[in-house]
């Protein structure tokens, strides 16, 4: 799995820049992760446990972070960048805020924590999204209903982005798991879903 880098106006590659070095993929495609560019620095998740942070200029790697004892497989599935930290989602719904730099941990939180939610939070399909002063993280969570089958729905969470506590949660209609960044614009989150597909 590569990051490829090309010129905009001539579509010639400029680098590429190999994310699943250390080990074969598992799950490869499971992964809803997206680059993100921020202060000539390009940051996205491997297939292979680690997070890497990639010169946009040269291609060439500026650090590497293995967080595969944070997840359940190679794919990591990693939010955002924003204002120098790094939002990571992890294991049963834990996200974690890294300095984007140094790599040093900042804090990490729960988006169970405050809820009523009992199920089981997908780490594979949390997404983020950093607006001001607040990160939001959408996800899916699975849970028992009363006939012992298992039904699916979405979660909103709204973070701190400085300190990971929990603001507001908004859970979704069942059957309706929004596994897509949210939106934020106008004093309004957008989120959607992907409840038809099969």
């Amino acid at each position: 799995v590569y990051i490829y880098s090309l010129n905009s106006s001539s579509g010639e590659e400029a680098w590429r820049f190999n994310i699943s070095r250390s080990r074969p993929a598992r799950n490869a495609g499971n992964t809803q992760d997206k680059l993100t560019l921020r202060d000539g620095t390009v940051y996205a998740s491997g297939v292979d446990g680690r997070i890497y942070a990639v010169d946009a200029d040269s291609g060439t790697e500026e650090w590497n972070m293995s967080i595969r004892h944070w997840v359940n497989s190679d794919v990591v599935p990693f939010s955002t960048v924003s204002d120098g930290v790094a939002y990571v989602a992890g294991v049963n719904a834990e996200i974690r805020a890294l300095d984007a730099t140094t790599r040093r941990l900042l804090w990490n939180s729960n988006i169970k924590n405050g809820t009523s939610l009992t199920g089981t939070i997908s780490d594979v399909f949390l997404t983020g999204t950093v607006s001001g002063d607040t990160i939001y993280i959408a996800g899916e969570v699975e849970e028992d209903k009363e006939d012992s089958v298992k039904g699916s729905r979405g979660i909103l969470v709204a973070l701190d982005a400085s300190s990971g506590e929990r603001i507001w949660s908004y859970n979704t209609s069942d059957s309706t798991p929004s596994v897509y960044s949210p939106v934020v614009g106008d004093g309004l989150v957008y989120i959607r879903d992907r409840s038809n597909w099969n």
